[in-house]
């Protein structure tokens, strides 16, 4: 789901990262950009996503283990082949693992953006 990881911050690789009051500080709002990567590391990736009213997220099929949190919103997600993808409802506060090599689509069924925390781990 994410795209090729970028270079780790410097001090990835010895310390930890802390993300004070997460759930208010860190998630996009319905304003802001559909994706933004808050920290990369060595072996994963935290990213946040918005997806409009309506929209969906359809990402390539990854090579990493995916953990997909949605924060606000309501999702369908769709998880493996085109021919017989599984089919999960998605509500905030809900999560979902998709394995590396499964493609993996979030349909925003409600009235409000869809809030996605992803956790890619390569």
């Amino acid at each position: 789901m994410a795209s090729a990881p970028t270079q780790p911050s410097a001090d990835a690789q010895h310390y930890p990262k802390h993300f004070p009051n997460m759930l208010k500080s860190y998630l996009p709002s319905h304003h802001e950009a559909f994706r933004r990567v808050l920290w990369t590391g060595l072996h994963s990736q935290l990213t946040t996503i918005t997806v409009p009213e309506g929209g969906n997220m359809v990402e390539d099929i990854q090579s990493a283990d995916q953990t997909i949190t949605i924060t606000t919103g309501s999702a369908l997600a769709q998880v493996g082949s085109r021919n017989s993808p599984r089919q999960q409802a998605l509500r905030a506060g809900d999560m979902l693992t998709v394995p590396a090599g499964a493609p993996c689509e979030l349909v925003n069924t409600g009235p409000m953006p869809l809030g996605v925390l992803l956790v890619t781990s390569w």
